[in-house]
């Protein structure tokens, strides 16, 4: 029994019928945190077990993230390996002559473009682990989304952001390259996604989680997921 203030008054708070079953007082819940950018992988490498982060296939961004987060880890005066790297990717099963451009039009759609805006500021301070091109890729196409502040036709934005995990934007298409879906997303042929997966936990990774990115399609890409990574693993 523990005291807690609620509304200006201490209570003792308890669970009761411990012994039922029905739920786990004794095990520790694992703490899994959705971080983006170096403040937020210092402050959930103080508490978590698992910090998320977007992530792709490519083998620069993910261990700048590995090392950040050790880092942040061995900073919070925690065990090294104590806190695990979650990659949080786009996924889209190629199908028979599909290219990229069907990964973003019957796939993830527009969320590449948010794994942009989540990691800009960051990627922007190390051009020169990562590269100007790909930085520079993702620098605009995280502006192009969220448009000009200072522009009098600015979109609202509760506007911009209702159309976050809801398929393809047709005003995204544009921004979307095949450099930005190569660097953010897992896709490809069922061979090709083993292969990638297998890239992410040799770079760093512990463990793979995709977006299902569009609620009309998510029982098919957890369908292929099973089919192409999980069957295999």
């Amino acid at each position: 029994m523990s005291p807690t203030t609620w509304l200006g008054q201490s209570r003792e708070v308890e669970f009761l019928d411990k012994e039922s079953g029905f739920y786990n007082v004794t095990d520790h819940i694992p703490i899994w945190v959705a971080a983006g950018g170096p403040r937020g992988l210092t402050e959930a490498a103080k508490y978590a077990d698992a910090v998320v982060y977007c992530l792709g296939p490519n083998v620069e961004m993910i261990k700048l993230i590995r090392s950040r987060l050790d880092k942040a880890v061995a900073d919070a005066g925690r065990a090294p390996g104590s806190v695990k790297l979650v990659s949080l990717s786009w996924f889209y099963q190629l199908g028979s002559g599909e290219t990229w451009e069907d990964g973003v039009t019957n796939g993830f759609g527009s969320g590449p473009i948010s794994s942009c805006i989540t990691n800009a500021g960051l990627m922007d301070q190390h051009r020169d682990q990562l590269g100007d091109s790909i930085v520079d890729a993702s620098l605009t196409a995280a502006q192009q989304y969220l448009g000009d502040p200072a522009a009098p036709d600015q979109p609202h934005y509760l506007d911009v952001w209702a159309k976050y995990l809801r398929g393809l934007d047709p005003a995204h298409r544009p921004i979307i390259t095949k450099e930005l879906v190569d660097y953010w997303c897992l896709y490809g042929s069922p061979a090709e996604l083993r292969d990638k997966a297998a890239l992410m936990r040799e770079a760093g990774v512990d463990i793979l989680q995709v977006f299902l990115s569009n609620p009309f399609t998510a029982a098919r890409d957890i369908d292929n997921i099973g089919h192409s990574i999980l069957a295999h693993a």
